[in-house]
């Protein structure tokens, strides 16, 4: 499952370095607590989306066409919830934060291990 994620917070001006700074681990601890979650097969990481978050992943298919697909965070709360705790497993390796007003993104280099199995990475 190639997730990309959306968490909003706020910071905006260049004067507040050590705010952009807290921030910055603010957001980092959201989707390490996502994948947290995650591997220890807990629901409750829906809790650390909006109300109305859509997941979206993008991928090419075999014949090298892009796509886009939309996914439920319910049907995503379900599949954490009924995994075997440690089955699912997404290690990140880095992260790139930016922040701008009430909008973070985050990408991240990952391999994603399902039952200790590399299964993708991006």
């Amino acid at each position: 499952m190639r997730l990309f994620f959306l968490i909003c917070l706020g910071v905006f001006s260049l004067s507040r370095i050590s705010a952009q700074t807290d921030d910055r681990a603010a957001v980092i601890a959201v989707v390490d607590a996502l994948f947290d979650g995650m591997r220890a097969a807990d629901a409750s990481v829906d809790t650390l989306f909006l109300p109305n978050a859509t997941l979206k992943t993008v991928f090419r298919d075999k014949k090298d066409t892009p796509h886009l697909e939309s996914g439920e965070l319910k049907k995503f709360t379900e599949f954490v919830a009924n995994e075997t705790p440690g089955k699912a497993d997404e290690k990140i390796w880095s992260y790139e934060v930016n922040i701008h007003a009430d909008l973070a993104t985050v990408w991240t280099e990952y391999t994603f291990y399902y039952d200790s199995n590399p299964s993708h990475c991006g």
